[in-house]
């Protein structure tokens, strides 16, 4: 599928694990400090970027934590 990120390139850019971001679809570094997200597949850019903007808002309106990552399942080592 073109702008689709597989679990063999994602993990060979460092990502660790599935997961979810408002029900997008992303790939995340879930062992670092700081996490790396990208979305499996290439046109929901566009959404998470919108949807980040829009929580970065309300974090600084509400004072809360973070943003709201759901972390799937690791991806596999021999893929």
């Amino acid at each position: 599928m073109i702008g689709y990120t597989t679990e063999k390139q994602a993990k060979i850019n460092g990502f660790t694990h599935h997961g979810s971001y408002y029900g997008i679809p992303i790939w995340i570094n879930a062992e670092s400090e700081m996490p790396e997200v990208m979305a499996k597949f290439l046109p929901f850019e566009l959404f998470f970027f919108i949807f980040s903007q829009i929580e970065l808002l309300l974090i600084r309106l509400t004072n809360m934590d973070g943003f709201m990552f759901k972390i799937g399942k690791p991806i596999k080592d021999g893929e």
